[in-house]
């Protein structure tokens, strides 16, 4: 069964492979923190039947984007929409839908100046449910008809 934590690691693998030299952070922002960095953080799920069989499953995470003085926030932000420029995420063993936005964050109590720009990264998926409840199968079956 895929989950919120499975797509965050992903995500977190991607960035940092692809950009090792800045920080992404799982949580809230480190106590010694000047940037440049990513915070991402799980922001809301939903789920909803499907079918009598699957769920449908949608995870919201936003990355959040702290700049340097070497690197301003809005090309983080820019940065992060190019490497999840793609519909889609491969997740363990299938690739679930993915959209992007970018935005501020307003009012956040964060170490990082007003207003940092974020990206907002929305997946939908669809699991199976739980093992369906079992009914004991008839054994035997007797008729008897009736000629009139």
């Amino acid at each position: 069964m895929l989950g919120y934590h499975l797509i965050m690691e992903k995500v977190k693998f991607l960035w940092t492979t692809e950009y090792p030299s800045i920080p992404l952070y799982t949580g809230q922002w480190p106590a010694a923190f000047t940037g440049p960095g990513i915070l991402m953080q799980y922001s809301k799920g939903s789920q909803e039947p499907a079918t009598c069989r699957t769920v449908k499953h949608e995870v919201y995470l936003r990355l959040i984007c702290a700049g340097s003085e070497e690197k301003a926030a809005h090309e983080l932000q820019q940065e992060i929409l190019a490497l999840f420029d793609q519909s889609y995420l491969a997740v363990a063993d299938r690739c679930i839908e993915m959209k992007t936005e970018g935005g501020l964050v307003e009012k956040e109590d964060i170490p990082v100046g007003e207003e940092p720009p974020f990206v907002g990264l929305q997946f939908t998926y669809f699991d199976d449910r739980g093992k369906p409840e079992e009914y004991p199968v008839m054994q035997k079956i007797q008729t008897k008809m009736i000629k009139e």
